[in-house]
């Protein structure tokens, strides 16, 4: 049996820093559009820890990504999705796929 194989043309990614005001990864309008999702992942170094969510996220409400961890999330817009963070200057990346 065949499997096709699934692929995209292009993809996007960025980094950032993330404190205690929670905000979009990219502004809203971004130009890509995310075919497979969106990938966060925390910067290692973080002291914090790093909430993932829709607009309003709150520490008490995301889901929890401590130092080095990635979540995967299956949105077509990275503006989409939001951040906030248990401390100040905690550092992130992103792909969008």
């Amino acid at each position: 049996m065949d499997i096709a194989q699934e692929s995209i043309s292009q993809f996007t990614t960025g980094q950032g820093s993330v404190g205690i005001t929670g905000q979009p990864i990219v502004t809203t309008g971004f130009a890509h559009k995310a075919y497979k999702g969106v990938t966060v992942r925390a910067s290692p170094g973080n002291t914090g820890v790093i909430f993932v969510g829709m607009q309003g996220v709150k520490t008490t409400t995301g889901f929890s990504l401590p130092a080095g961890e990635k979540v995967e999330i299956p949105v077509d817009d990275p503006s989409k999705v939001y951040l906030v963070a248990d401390a100040a200057g905690q550092g992130y990346s992103w792909l969008a796929a």
